[in-house]
């Protein structure tokens, strides 16, 4: 009973915290009034105000934004911030949810976003209607903050499901611009996998007729889903851009107080720079002519094989090994199945890879070695084996066959050898009559050298 009294208490403490706290929303265009070609902000702020305690915000993903002609909005993002105020002895808690959005107009004229409701906490609320006003841009104007920094990727239109290919991301960063740090990194590829973001590596490039420092960060990607997927990267930089202190008049005139030396250096300030809206269309592999060998492997591929001794005796293990070399998903390629059948007794294969002098992980030779056991004499063949893949150049499968190699086995000798053994009673130990997997590995080289028996697949 006093378990219960103590749940509702609680309950209605929360509630009647919640119901002091203050909710306002609002709505502006930052600048309100830009230049043709330059980018505002349009921001939503959801405020909380409570004096009881600090309110919690509700994570808001998605506004229903009305359709504003020649408007376009793009590179959604969200920003929190909290805040406490005592005033005399007076405490005030708030909680603000900024929904910043990026705009761009088509022309010149006033572009406004009307008001509309939405849910929030249970309730509905109000967003304002907000206006901006686009003007000619001045003959003598500098360029615009999308010209001084900008951020890039060459993904391709298409890619086939498991296809994994190398981009490139690219941070194009004008002369005149001073980058003091990269604060955050965030991609938006749930139809993919992505490697993780190595060091960037640094040049100079000219693009569009200027002069830029790049930062390049080399990228494998990996779709998982068909269908449209996309494919959109974003940074968090701190960066002193020209004129910085006057690119909220789109005249670029120079605020009272300020100086020559304020429009050359300009302050440090973070923001957050986009790729382009990207979309992928991720094709499926064909069902039709697709090979049983199929596993998954797409790129183009060549194959070799070669064992390590051209003959061997009964229970004497040798190496086949099977090269598969080229580019593509070399991490998703498995060993062809095994030799299997009553002349061999096989393992599954150890497996290795080895890229070429770039370090490209879809560029060089993926060697698996097998490890087989004769069974009886004579001249065995070792069975032929299957490899396919997928060419998504000629968009079609490709099956390729290493043939069959013979291995010359004589009797095993260990019989005689076990006879000639000292009697029982000896300190020496006899040899088993049959090597048992472990001692067969232990005696195994897996350093094998490619001899004369080498055979490439047609």
């Amino acid at each position: 009973m006093l378990r219960t009294f103590f749940r509702h208490f609680i309950v209605l403490a929360i509630l009647i915290a919640s119901a002091s706290a203050e909710i306002t929303v609002s709505a502006v265009f930052n600048p309100p009034r830009v230049a043709q070609g330059d980018t505002a902000r349009y921001i939503v702020e959801i405020k909380e105000t409570s004096t009881q305690q600090q309110p919690q915000a509700e994570s808001v993903n998605s506004l229903p934004i009305p359709q504003a002609g020649g408007l376009e909005l793009l590179n959604g993002r969200t920003s929190t911030s909290t805040q406490t105020r005592i005033v005399n002895g007076a405490a005030e808690y708030s909680v603000s949810q900024q929904l910043i959005i990026d705009a761009r107009a088509s022309g010149v004229g006033r572009y406004s976003i009307p008001s509309y409701t939405f849910e929030y906490k249970g309730d509905t609320y109000r967003v304002p209607a907000a206006t901006l006003e686009v003007i000619e841009r001045p003959a003598d104007a500098g360029p615009t903050v999308d010209e001084l920094i900008f951020l890039k990727t060459d993904a391709p239109e298409k890619l086939y499901l498991g296809q994994t290919t190398p981009i490139q991301l690219k941070l194009y960063i004008s002369e005149a611009v001073r980058l003091s740090g990269l604060n955050r990194y965030e991609r938006n590829t749930d139809g993919f996998t992505v490697s993780d973001l190595p060091d960037s590596q640094e040049s100079s490039e000219i693009y569009q007729g200027h002069r830029y420092r790049v930062l390049t960060w080399p990228l494998m990607i990996t779709p998982i889903r068909s269908g449209p997927q996309g494919l959109d990267f974003e940074f968090s930089v701190t960066a002193s851009l020209p004129g910085q202190n006057n690119r909220n008049d789109p005249f670029g005139r120079r605020g009272f107080g300020s100086s020559i030396f304020d429009d050359f250096f300009g302050r440090a300030e973070r923001f957050t720079v986009y790729t382009e809206p990207t979309e992928i269309e991720v094709l499926p592999l064909p069902t039709a002519n697709r090979p049983n060998s199929f596993t998954g492997a797409i790129g183009e591929f060549s194959l070799q094989i070669y064992t390590d001794h051209p003959s061997t005796e009964v229970g004497e293990p040798i190496m086949l090994s099977l090269e598969i070399s080229g580019q593509g998903n070399f991490d998703r390629i498995n060993g062809p199945t095994p030799p299997e059948g009553p002349d061999w007794r096989s393992y599954a294969p150890e497996a290795r890879f080895q890229p070429r002098a770039d370090n490209t992980p879809t560029r060089g030779t993926k060697r698996f070695d097998y490890m087989l056991i004769p069974q009886r004499a004579g001249a065995l063949l070792i069975p032929e084996m299957k490899f396919a893949y997928f060419d998504p150049e000629s968009k079609s499968y490709v099956e390729l066959v290493a043939p069959p190699i013979e291995i010359s086995v004589r009797p095993s000798n260990r019989h005689a050898l076990t006879q000639a053994l000292p009697p029982q009673g000896s300190s020496s130990l006899p040899l088993p009559q049959q090597m048992s997997t472990k001692e067969a590995l232990l005696t195994l080289d897996y350093r094998p050298k490619p001899p004369s028996n080498r055979l490439d697949a047609p």
